[in-house]
């Protein structure tokens, strides 16, 4: 295996959002002039389409890969290692798939940063004595000064620990007076611009440069307005000792104290998202059971097309399990008052749910009250039955009819039944009451849940079988003859 070469720079800390993109935008701006080609992460969609709008407006060509663009996906990360390419990408985005760095990407690299010396020290606008390029390490410092050597500036000298030239042309101006300051890098530039709650997504976005003994770079830029350093943001304040001021006059924290902060926040964060996903999961067993239950009995309805009775027997009892509950919830009372009402009532919802007539029940006997009204429920979806008719086979399109709306009637209601559950874990997080206890009424309420589910697909179904718009079948033409036709006439 490769030894790593990338460089982590420790994140920065602007004190606005504003000011944090701004530097975002400074510094892909300053690695593309470069050519190094770089890959921004983004937290979000939004973020990495601002990010986007930002740098179209500072005239620095992009491509920006998300959830929106996942179309061009392959292409844009397959481009994103080539020689000056800037991509804005939120973290899921590409995961998995190699940034492949064009071959000669570092030769080109240094020959561009060659270039901008020679340009700071020639230039008149530029002014500059000397150039300070700084680089990340003495191998990438000592690939730049050979192609210096290359281009005819030979006067460069390596300071400090050798990641740092010292650039000049011989025989210099002596009118000069201005130092030109550069930071060189070999390989891809990762940006981040947000910590995420998870440690690992942070590493698997800065694990995309560097990969395979390559050169690579890393630095990430916050705010104190971000989601998670607001949270203590009077800490960062606080260290006066960090405080830094960049090119463009902004105000910054760096420093090994804010990288052990920011490293604490993520830290905490991480954990508590670890807690939070281990409590989720006592809620998503519930969740996950009732899931099965529901696509196990779809299932079973979807195989029953071949058994036509069994779908009829699935109507009768679906039926009278409707007939049932509306019998319980107009006349379920014992007593007698206001019966008439109730019944009335009973009545109209029947006719205008159902399609079906019950006036002729009033005054029947409460206990034989629910079967008849199954019986007037089943009678008519046998008059929508005999409607269909038959087929060409002989066999009555109606259970098939009866299925698909079954199953339509399903899917219709299903996913308001995962959104009343989810509604429910959330409110069972925030409610404050232990953890057992939370789940045990999670449990209840989404026993009751279910109960209704059913209630409302059996309603539901047997209302829409009942009143859906169906045409009797026409009688066939009867072809005759002329001479029956003369033998008709005679007899009338």
């Amino acid at each position: 295996m490769n030894p790593p070469k990338r460089a982590n720079r420790p994140p920065v800390v602007y004190a606005t959002r504003e000011e944090k993109l701004a530097a975002v935008v400074d510094e892909i701006a300053a690695r593309h002039r470069m050519g190094q080609p770089v890959l921004a992460g983004a937290r979000t969609v939004e973020q990495s389409e601002e990010l986007g709008r930002l740098l179209e407006e500072r005239g620095v060509p992009h491509r920006v890969l998300n959830a929106v663009t996942t179309h061009a996906e392959a292409r844009i990360v397959r481009d994103a290692g080539a020689f000056g390419a800037v991509t804005v990408a939120t973290h899921m985005a590409g995961r998995g798939t190699d940034i492949l760095l064009e071959s000669d990407l570092n030769t080109r690299m240094a020959w561009q940063c060659a270039a901008e010396i020679r340009r700071l020290l020639t230039d008149e606008a530029a002014d500059a004595a000397e150039v300070v390029v700084s680089c990340p390490s003495p191998e990438q410092a000592e690939s730049l000064r050979s192609e210096l050597a290359r281009a005819g500036i030979l006067d460069t000298t390596a300071v400090a620990s050798g990641c740092i030239l010292r650039v000049s042309l011989p025989g210099e101006d002596a009118k000069r007076k201005s130092i030109g300051r550069l930071d060189f890098a070999l390989g891809l530039c990762v940006i981040g611009t947000e910590i995420h709650d998870s440690g690992r997504i942070t590493l698997q976005l800065n694990g995309r440069s560097g990969r395979q003994g390559q050169f690579g770079l890393t630095q990430t830029f916050l705010s104190l307005e971000d989601r998670l350093v607001s949270l203590d943001a009077d800490s960062i304040l606080k260290l006066s000792a960090c405080r830094r001021t960049d090119g463009a006059g902004r105000t910054y924290y760096a420093g090994p104290e804010v990288t052990r902060h920011i490293e604490r926040l993520q830290a905490a964060a991480e954990q508590e998202g670890e807690a939070q996903r281990a409590l989720i999961q006592d809620y998503a067993a519930e969740l996950d059971r009732q899931t099965r239950l529901y696509y196990q009995w779809r299932q079973k309805v979807i195989e029953s097309a071949s058994e036509p009775g069994s779908i009829a027997a699935m109507c009768r009892e679906v039926a009278e399990r409707v007939a049932s509950r509306l019998a319980a919830a107009y006349l379920g009372l014992e007593t007698d008052d206001d019966y008439a009402r109730r019944f009335e009532a009973m009545a109209e919802e029947v006719w205008s749910g159902y399609g079906a007539d019950c006036s002729w029940l009033y005054g029947l006997d409460l206990s034989l009250l629910p079967s008849e009204l199954g019986h007037v429920l089943t009678e008519r979806l046998e008059e929508q039955a005999s409607l269909l008719g038959l087929s060409k086979g002989g066999v009555s399109p109606f259970p098939e009819v009866a299925r698909l709306l079954y199953l339509q009637v399903c899917g219709d209601l299903w996913p308001a039944h995962i959104a009343i559950l989810r509604d429910s874990i959330a409110s069972q997080l925030l409610s404050g009451h232990n953890h057992k206890s939370a789940v045990a009424a999670y449990i209840r309420r989404g026993a009751e849940a279910w109960r209704d589910l059913w209630e409302r697909v059996d309603s539901e179904f047997i209302s829409r079988l009942a009143t859906l718009p169906l045409a009797a079948p026409k009688s066939p033409a009867v072809a005759v003859s002329g001479e029956t036709e003369l033998l008709l006439a005679k007899d009338t």
